[in-house]
């Protein structure tokens, strides 16, 4: 992805990682997948993850995913241990 077409490639947008982790009720992180995620929810394997980002009217980002039609959140990792949903 560029952030201009203008043949440059120091415009090139950045690369930035997702991480995606459930906790436990005792708060422990596992590491996911999204094709883990939607197998899961969806109780069946799946050949593919389609991933679609979005970001709201306050900034704040969303990934959904056509196989099981589910909308999450991604929030910065607080570091706590507190349970949480996928993040």
């Amino acid at each position: 992805m560029k952030k201009a077409d203008d043949g440059i490639p120091q415009t090139v947008a950045p690369i930035e990682e997702i991480q995606l982790y459930v906790r436990d009720a005792s708060g422990n992180r596992t590491f996911v997948t999204l094709r883990e995620l939607i197998e899961a929810k969806n109780g069946a394997n799946s050949t593919r993850a389609d991933l679609h980002i979005s970001r709201s009217r306050d900034g704040e980002l969303f990934i959904t995913s056509r196989q099981d039609g589910t909308i999450r959140m991604l929030v910065p990792d607080s570091g706590g241990s507190a349970p949480s949903s996928s993040r």
